[in-house]
């Protein structure tokens, strides 16, 4: 290792070499070094990292670890500070936000301005974090992982849901399922990654709502599924932390705002023990951490005085990196620091703490440096300023920080500071004012609960409130909770309670159990496992590209993080083509651009067409866009990376990244295929093949104005049980494709034929797509 001292720079090329303790999960690098291409991915990872002539950012004493993940926040809340601890405590989330069974509402105002989440963002940056799932986002500084404002990562966005069982007006029910749900198993089933808040407090209210939610009988709905992740869950029982851990379901914890909010928090212990995977989250600035290190000092703090050491200061580490990456589906990019991965990197001081506890004990003036895509935003200024940014001086409690605020939001740091007004510092040098507390107590009890104040004492060393010779668990906190019906939780009667079992729901100390951080089992830790969710112990690599062959939609071709295999159009598009890609694989093809949805209408998304002008069948396909209007015009020649999905019958791409390799205005000769009818209308023998591509029929008649009477779809029928449905040309209140009467004759009608609610159709693009005699 080298000697301590501060970060040196030594200029180079646009390459960044750093130097320091290099975090990976099972593995620290001691003297370590991570690569950084001019592009911002990381190229090596390591101790012996050939660069000759790049940058080199020498940290002696630096700890080099992914950028920090939130995966839980409400950043549109975030100019609420904290308020003063009256001392009560809360039984289910409704209590508090809306006053009820006798208890006092926490006003917190939420609609913060663009300008104050962009100062939240800065308070986590501060923090080393350089991504979140905040339920809100602004420009700049982080990646909103459940936004499109992802800074470049460009990843379907994760699912976040606040009331995923409809009960935002305060429904509490003790029994039966009788929410209004808001997500179903079935609006879910395309997520990549589900966050939902479920079973928020510690009574049977809130264990109801995990009962509704994890199956479909008596009306409930199964969203216990492996792209989910439960936001809270405090209200749980050993068997349902099993449930999760069978359906691969995550568990999001915030433990500062549950424990000032509740009193308690989540059984992490015995999720985990069950195979439960673990990330961190902030919740709120009202009752949680103002950042994520301050999240973390809870998390750890519990651990050391309340779970009797139960967690290893990796494990922690994990939970705010790999594990929280894992959990919002994009562990393919962030998260790990590994080959191929995108260069979202945190430095801290490691001169007074070794390795991971580095992390832990971190505060803002010891964050050294923070890159995303290695750009530099925040860091030591003598760092930062030999690194060339021009960024604003701080002094962070007396260490000289840069931040660099112009280049991610158009003002400086004085000018952010001071257009979010009155609102929570970007940092504190010691406790936070009024920081919500840490601390485990309950002055009441409710249902036959346990009253605890969280002091040890010499009969009652977890501080539960149970003396040590009647505690199931003496040395870890295992409180009776209002959902426990007056006894400590003991699911499998053995004696010992579930916080501390070994084997929570077997008796006796013989038990398997999974390893959340395993998912396929195959005896690596899917951090490291270069294919996380498909049993592959060898790690087999032919092409070297950090895609074990196992998964890898092209062995024998390269392809690096979040680069696409190449694919023809038709051999994406058919299942029978040989080297057909496996649905979510990430693929590259090249097509020319034959139709553009771009007119905004409830519920309608935007895209473009993709077709091979070489072929004549299945030769099309759609590039999905959602929210963003696509930068392609008709007859652009483009090659696209995105990620292949079959959605709802249809071919798509989707996260693409377009380059338009050609300028063209018009089509070749060999697009419209001109086609019968009858043979792309639904069950016609060739409206699979021709799914996707530009077709033309000629000399047709409306033989239904309105098939779907008495609901109107703006669709009609033409010859041969074709359907002409507006779906390109519908911008709401300025539909632009009129309605014809039965007998209306065409001489042709052009358009992407395409699948849709069970229907072969035909799209117009544009009205002069549709030509009457």
């Amino acid at each position: 290792a080298p000697a301590p001292g501060p970060c040196a720079v030594t200029a180079g090329d646009g390459r960044k070499l750093l130097v320091g303790t290099v975090l990976t999960p099972g593995k620290v690098f001691h003297g370590g070094k991570v690569l950084v291409d001019a592009a911002g991915m990381i190229s090596c990872v390591g101790c012996d990292c050939a660069a000759d002539g790049a940058t080199q950012i020498v940290c002696p004493s630096g700890v080099i670890s992914p950028g920090l993940i939130n995966t839980h926040d409400h950043i549109t809340y975030t100019h609420d500070s904290p308020g003063a601890d009256s001392g009560e405590r809360y039984e289910q989330r409704h209590d508090w936000r809306r006053g009820l069974r006798g208890h006092t509402s926490i006003p917190a105002p939420g609609g913060a301005t663009q300008v104050q989440v962009q100062w939240g963002e800065l308070r986590f940056l501060f923090g080393g974090a350089t991504s979140i799932v905040g339920s809100g986002s602004a420009p700049g500084f982080l990646r909103n992982l459940d936004k499109a404002a992802q800074e470049g990562l460009n990843h379907t966005a994760v699912h976040f849901e606040t009331f995923p069982l409809g009960d935002s007006g305060g429904q509490q029910l003790t029994s039966g399922c009788g929410y209004n749900f808001a997500s179903t198993a079935a609006n879910i089933a395309n997520d990549k990654s589900f966050e939902p808040h479920i079973a928020e407090g510690i009574d049977q209210a809130a264990h109801n709502e995990f009962v509704c939610a994890s199956s479909m009988d008596g009306g409930g709905q199964d969203l216990v599924q492996p792209q989910s992740a439960f936001i809270h869950a405090v209200g749980l029982l050993a068997r349902d932390y099993g449930t999760m851990a069978v359906d691969n379901t995550g568990l999001i914890w915030s433990p500062r705002s549950n424990v000032r909010l509740y009193g308690d928090t989540a059984q992490v212990t015995t999720a985990a023990r069950l195979g439960v995977q673990i990330a961190l989250g902030t919740d709120w600035t009202p009752s949680g951490s103002m950042n994520l290190l301050r999240e973390l000092k809870c998390a750890d703090g519990l651990n050391q005085t309340y779970y009797d050491h139960f967690f290893t200061d990796e494990a922690l580490w994990m939970m705010v990196t790999a594990n929280a990456a894992a959990i919002t589906a994009t562990d393919d990019a962030i998260g790990v620091l590994a080959t191929g991965h995108t260069a979202d990197i945190s430095i801290f001081d490691g001169s007074a703490r070794a390795d991971h506890r580095a992390v832990i004990e971190a505060q803002a003036k010891d964050v050294l440096l923070v890159l995303r895509t290695g750009k530099v935003l925040y860091g030591d200024a003598a760092t930062v300023d030999a690194l060339g940014p021009g960024c604003d001086h701080v002094d962070v409690c007396g260490a000289m920080k840069s931040a660099c605020v112009m280049g991610e939001v158009n003002m400086s740091y004085d000018q952010l500071k001071t257009a979010a007004g009155n609102i929570y510092p970007a940092f504190f040098c010691d406790t936070p004012t009024n920081e919500p507390t840490c601390v485990p107590k309950r002055p009441m009890s409710v249902s036959g609960s346990t009253v605890y104040t969280g002091q040890s004492s010499a009969t009652d060393a977890d501080g539960d409130g149970i003396p040590d010779a009647m505690d199931n668990c003496p040395n870890v906190f295992n409180p009776v909770r209002p959902l426990d019906g007056g006894m400590q939780a003991d699911a499998d009667g053995d004696g010992l309670g579930d916080p501390c079992d070994p084997c929570p729901l077997n008796r006796g100390a013989m038990c398997s159990l999974p390893n959340p951080d395993d998912s396929d089992g195959d005896g690596v830790v899917n951090a490291m496992d270069n294919c996380p969710m498909q049993p592959n112990p060898a790690q087999d690599d032919l092409d070297m590209d950090g895609h074990g062959d196992a998964c890898d939609a092209c062995p024998m071709q390269a392809n690096p993080g979040m680069a696409g295999c190449t694919f023809t159009i038709a051999q994406v598009r058919n299942p029978a083509a040989a080297g057909h890609p496996a649905v979510q694989s990430r693929v590259t093809v090249s097509g020319v651009v034959t139709a553009i949805k771009t007119l905004p209408a409830a519920g309608r998304s935007m895209g473009f067409w993709l077709e091979d002008p070489a072929i004549s069948e299945f030769g099309g396909l759609m590039v999905f866009t959602g929210a963003s209007a696509p930068a392609v015009a008709v007859g652009n020649v483009v090659t696209v990376t995105g990620t292949y999905e079959e959605y709802m019958g249809i071919t798509e791409l989707t996260t693409p990244t377009v380059t338009v390799t050609g300028m063209g205005t018009t089509l070749p000769a060999s697009i419209p295929h001109v086609v019968d009818p009858a043979q792309i209308a639904t069950g016609g023998a060739r409206a699979e093949a021709l799914e996707g591509m530009l077709v033309r029929v000629s000399m047709v008649a409306v033989t239904n104005a309105n098939p779907d009477a008495p609901m109107a779809f703006d669709e009609y029928t033409v010859t041969g049980n074709l359907r002409v449905d507006d779906y390109i040309l519908d911008g709401g209140a300025n539909d632009l494709m009129p309605a014809y009467a039965v007998g209306t004759t065409f001489t042709s009608i052009t358009g992407i034929a395409t699948f849709s609610f069970n229907n072969a159709k035909i799209l117009p693009r544009t009205a002069a797509d549709i030509v009457t005699p």
